[in-house]
C-alpha cells in the first residue's frame, strides 16, 4: 500500500506530501518535525491575544487557543510571530475547532503511517497554544487509543483538560502551573527556586537542559514524557541568562547527576 492508498483508509486525500482540506486548500501533514526536539509536534496559535491571519486566501482575526495570555509567552514571539508560521498554526486552528474530525483522521493516519515502516515514536501535543474545549481533548484521546505504539505528552494551564489524561497510558501532561510559585518557566533563581521547593516537596521533576545546550532533544531526554513537573528557564523573549550572576550555579544545577535523566 503505498501512502496516498494509506490516507485514503482514513478519509484524507493525499499528494505530493499534502493533504486536502475541508476548505477545499491543499495544506501540509499536521504535525511538523522539530529541528531542535528532533519529534513531531503539533501546534496552533498561542495566548489569547488576537491574530491577523491569512486563511484560505482571506486576512481574518483568530483568537489563540490558550486560557490564558502569559508574558513572554514564546508561542507569540521570535520565529512563532513570523507570517509564514502563524498563518501555518492558523489553518490547524481552524481544523481543531471546525473540522475536528477530519483533522483526528488526518493525524491518526500521519501517525500511524510513521517513518521507515513503522509508527511514529514521539509527539509532542502543542509545541503552541493549549486545550480550549473538552471535545478537543476527547479527540486527542481518541487518536492516542488509535496510535498504542506512539508516546505523547503535552503541556496545559486548563486544570480541566490536565486530569483528563490521568487514566490514558502514554499520554503524560506536563504541569504548566506549579504550587506556591506560578508559570514553569522564568529566570534563573525563579527556576532554582521551584525546583528546591519540589525536590524538597518529595516531587520528581526536572530543569530542560535546552537552556544550556544545543545538543539536548527530547528523544534522548523523556523527561516531558514521564514527569509531571519539568521546569525551563525562559525563552523566546529578550531574556540573557548568561548575564545572570547565577549562571554558573544554574549550569551546574542543570547538569548535576540528579537532574541527570536515565533511559
Amino acid at each position: 500500500m503505498n501512502k496516498k492508498e494509506f490516507f485514503a483508509n482514513y478519509g484524507i486525500e493525499y499528494k505530493n506530501d499534502k493533504i486536502l482540506a475541508p476548505w477545499r486548500q491543499w495544506v501540509r501533514l499536521p504535525l511538523t518535525w522539530g529541528s531542535k526536539t528532533h519529534c513531531y509536534g503539533w501546534s496552533t496559535l498561542a495566548g489569547t491575544k488576537e491574530w491577523k491571519v491569512e486563511f484560505n486566501g482571506e486576512i481574518q482575526v483568530m483568537k489563540g487557543t490558550c486560557p490564558c495570555q502569559c508574558e513572554h509567552c514564546y508561542g507569540c514571539n521570535g520565529r512563532y510571530a513570523m507570517s509564514s508560521v502563524y498563518n501555518a498554526n492558523a489553518w490547524r486552528t481552524v481544523a481543531a475547532r471546525l473540522f475536528p474530525v477530519w483533522l483526528e483522521n488526518a493525524i491518526t493516519a500521519q501517525i500511524n503511517w510513521g517513518t521507515k515502516g513503522k509508527s511514529l515514536a514521539f509527539v509532542r501535543v502543542h509545541i503552541t497554544g493549549d486545550f480550549f474545549s473538552m471535545d478537543y481533548v476527547d479527540m486527542w484521546k481518541r487518536i492516542k487509543a488509535n496510535c498504542p505504539d506512539t508516546r505523547m505528552w503535552a503541556y496545559t494551564k486548563n486544570e480541566e483538560a490536565e486530569s483528563s489524561f490521568d487514566n490514558v497510558d502514554g499520554f503524560n501532561i506536563v504541569k504548566s502551573l506549579v504550587p506556591g510559585f506560578g508559570i514553569n518557566y522564568g529566570h534563573c533563581d525563579y527556576v532554582m527556586a521551584m525546583y528546591a521547593a519540589l525536590r524538597e516537596a518529595g516531587i520528581e521533576t526536572h530543569i530542560c537542559k535546552c537552556a544550556i545546550t544545543h545538543e539536548q532533544h527530547c528523544d534522548t531526554c523523556r523527561a516531558c514524557q514521564d514527569l509531571k513537573h519539568v521546569l525551563f528557564l525562559e525563552h523566546g523573549s529578550n531574556y540573557n541568562p548568561k548575564t545572570e550572576p547565577l549562571w554558573d550555579q544554574f549550569v551546574a544545577l542543570v547538569e548535576s547527576s540528579e537532574n541527570t535523566r536515565h533511559i
